[in-house]
């Protein structure tokens, strides 16, 4: 196994959006058809957060100024993820999917120029839309996990968002309460974040925007992991189902589908969250229909969030935040490239890049984009420079590099 630190090619790192005082993170991202513009969508504090839009004209390479977003932008409760999906006839639109309960979406039809404000799309929640996978025209497959608090609503607990500054100051806190055992309510928290990520500011003030509730977490903690399908390009989804239950209870959380080279099979990537195993898979003949036994990954892909893409020459890219205590990255943001047989058969596949460390381990979401020339234009967050708040970052390997890899 090679491992090949790249932390300290600065020539490859730009910086998306950084604010003093301001915790950025969590970013998504996706490419649209013209192989150059990338929408990018983060939150205002980790996870939870008003969220920030920008865009890139030239793949990556430069970052236009926070976009208008709708006012609903600043009701977003987890992680944003941003997919393209497309019809039946033809149609293709942007979605942003916002988690808890219920889901929400923001649709674009212009390619991103203009977006509606969330609305509920289901009558069931999960933490957010991980991964997204097409299975037929206009169909498609999603995965997400819970840990029993979102998946059918609830209402021992309230969550209120409150709004401070307008345009790109805009921030967000939430309170919550949950129900006593009287009827009445306890506010179980003064605000969700540390005053210090986001700091108040001469003039503000907090204005309520959003209220939702939910029900209790799992007794015992352990995730569950759910599936639905769109036949129509995004607009509906069916029921959930719960796949990869397992014999004891577990943490899998965060899943990335991933399909074969053939299209036949899909896999998927899992991180195990009490850290008592390593990160797991399980795969799929028939697009969902059966899931196999859940298994142990090899120690190089254990990690948090994986992200992966095909490489023009056939091999994954595989960004990940690194959680095997054994590896030389522990906690910093890294890629594995390797093959799809590579994670099946559990081999290490051809190397470990550390893509930037991180002073924490709070760092490596997605997205990862692959453009024509093979060029790979990578969006995460982190704390990359001690006592600074976590920002958002784009690292770009050129194709010509990654085939030295």
């Amino acid at each position: 196994m090679r491992y090949i630190d790249l932390s300290d090619k600065t020539e490859n790192q730009i910086t998306v959006d950084r604010e003093d005082g301001i915790y950025l993170g969590h970013p998504t991202t996706v490419l649209l058809d013209d192989g150059r513009t990338i929408y990018t969508v983060y939150p205002k504090g980790h996870g939870v957060g008003q969220l920030v839009m920008k865009r890139s004209d030239d793949a990556g390479l430069t970052w236009s100024e926070r976009l208008p977003v709708p006012d609903s932008f600043s009701t977003s409760l987890e992680c944003p993820t941003i997919y393209k999906l497309t019809d039946r006839d033809g149609v293709e639109r942007l979605f942003i999917f916002a988690g808890r309960y219920p889901f929400r979406s923001s649709v674009s039809t212009d390619n991103g120029k203009s977006w509606s404000e969330f609305s509920p799309i289901v009558d069931f929640g999960g933490y957010f839309m991980s991964t997204i996978v097409e299975t037929g025209k206009g169909e498609y497959l999603a995965l997400f996990h819970d840990e029993g608090a979102f998946i059918h609503g609830g209402d021992t607990h309230r969550v209120e968002v409150y709004r401070a500054g307008e345009g790109a100051d805009a921030r967000t806190r939430f309170r919550q309460s949950s129900l006593s055992a009287d009827g009445g309510w306890v506010r179980t928290s003064t605000w969700n974040l540390d005053i210090s990520e986001n700091p108040e500011r001469k003039g503000d003030e907090w204005t309520k925007v959003y209220e939702t509730s939910h029900g209790d977490t799992f007794a015992d903690g352990h995730y569950e992991l759910y599936q639905i399908r769109t036949t129509d390009g995004g607009l509906t989804w069916s029921e959930p189902e719960r796949i990869c239950a397992t014999k004891e209870p577990t943490k899998l959380c965060e899943p990335c589908m991933i399909k074969s080279p053939d299209g036949k099979r899909i896999a998927v990537l899992l991180r195990e969250n009490s850290r008592k195993k390593q990160s797991m898979f399980a795969v799929t003949d028939d697009n969902g229909q059966n899931w196999s036994d859940v298994k142990e990954l090899n120690g190089v892909l254990t990690g948090d969030r994986h992200c992966a893409k095909y490489l023009r020459d056939g091999r994954l890219f595989v960004s990940f935040r690194d959680m095997n205590p054994d590896s030389p990255y522990y906690q910093n943001w890294v890629a594995w490239i390797g093959s799809f047989d590579d994670i099946l058969h559990g081999r290490d596949g051809d190397c470990k890049l550390r893509l930037k460390k991180s002073c924490t381990f709070d760092c490596a979401y997605p997205g990862v984009e692959v453009l024509a020339d093979g060029t790979v234009v990578a969006v995460t967050y982190g704390q990359w420079e001690e006592n600074a708040k976590n920002y958002i970052l784009c690292v770009r390997i050129s194709g010509e590099e990654i085939k030295g890899y």
